[in-house]
């Protein structure tokens, strides 16, 4: 099991597992399966489904989050730069990919800010490309894919969401090895600044 996590109510546990057919140290000749579960710690019972199957290693799933509702899980995979997806907590259908979707470079990490909308920060890293390029937060609803930008140019990863739209995110500017300012994010480029702080390139 990966990327655990429990549900709001605590009855649920949400996590991916997969599993490679073939043989080791050769993982260009076989096909790995991933699935997603869901657990109900009441009564022991699974719901499980694929999630990807492809030749080779799969992406790794970098999050999972429940909506606060407990009605819907956040999947961010990464490959090739970080893909959130939504899907139903009874997994009655596949991912979702909602019109927020980002691409390429390395991502910041979404949150939920309600039972339907989640924030991200889009900026990347592209080390092949040059320097990287302050981006933007952005809310998306995910029942429509309408989404709403910040307006603010960020190089930072997403710390937390709140209820009221705000997001927490260490805005690191165009010095990436130096501390950055813990920022706190608003609708229409505000911004307030709560301290200096780190960031981290690979989490773990």
């Amino acid at each position: 099991a990966r990327s655990v996590a429990l549900s709001p109510d605590g009855t649920r546990l949400a996590y991916s597992t997969y599993t490679f057919t073939g043989e080791q140290g050769a993982p260009t000749e076989g096909a790995a399966i991933g699935e997603l579960v869901v657990r109900d710690l009441t009564r022991g019972a699974e719901i499980r489904r694929p999630w990807l199957a492809r030749v080779g290693f799969p992406p790794s799933l970098v999050d999972l989050r429940w909506s606060p509702d407990g009605a819907r899980l956040l999947v961010a995979a990464s490959w090739e730069g970080q893909r959130d997806f939504v899907v139903p907590a009874d997994l009655s259908t596949g991912l979702h990919a909602p019109a927020y979707l980002g691409t390429g470079g390395i991502e910041a990490r979404s949150c939920w800010i309600d039972a339907g909308t989640v924030a991200r920060g889009l900026w990347s890293i592209v080390y092949a490309e040059g320097p990287s390029q302050p981006a933007d937060v952005v809310a998306g609803d995910v029942r429509t894919g309408a989404q709403t930008p910040y307006g603010v140019g960020v190089y930072g990863d997403t710390l937390a969401c709140r209820s009221d739209g705000s997001v927490a995110l260490v805005d690191k500017g165009a010095a990436y090895e130096q501390p950055g300012e813990l920022v706190v994010v608003r609708p229409g480029g505000r911004r307030t600044v709560l301290g200096r702080g780190y960031v981290r390139l690979f989490p773990g």
